[in-house]
């Protein structure tokens, strides 16, 4: 179900406040090579979070203050439940 530019900046800004409040967001950028991949959300350079952060956070972003088009269909919670449930069984 597509979703206005106010509604997800509005989820986007609870994400980042998730992440902050999970102490996971981080200061330092990861390097270029890192942002580069071309794999989906860039698991082979990067954790999850900084994905959020660094990529998917900025690029929605983008897409709202551009007034483009935003995804229809993403699936990330498939991936982040993952990623963090391997977190929390550690």
């Amino acid at each position: 179900m597509p979703r206005s530019h106010k509604e997800v900046e509005t989820l986007l800004i609870k994400l980042e406040s998730c992440l902050k409040n999970s102490q996971i967001w981080s200061d330092i950028v990861p390097p270029e090579e890192a942002l580069a991949s071309k794999v989906p959300f860039a698991y082979d350079t990067m954790a999850l979070e900084s994905w959020l952060q660094f990529i998917f956070i900025p690029q929605i972003r983008y897409l709202i203050r551009s007034n483009q088009m935003l995804p229809n269909d993403m699936a990330l919670y498939p991936m982040a439940e993952m990623q963090f449930s391997k977190v929390q069984n550690s």
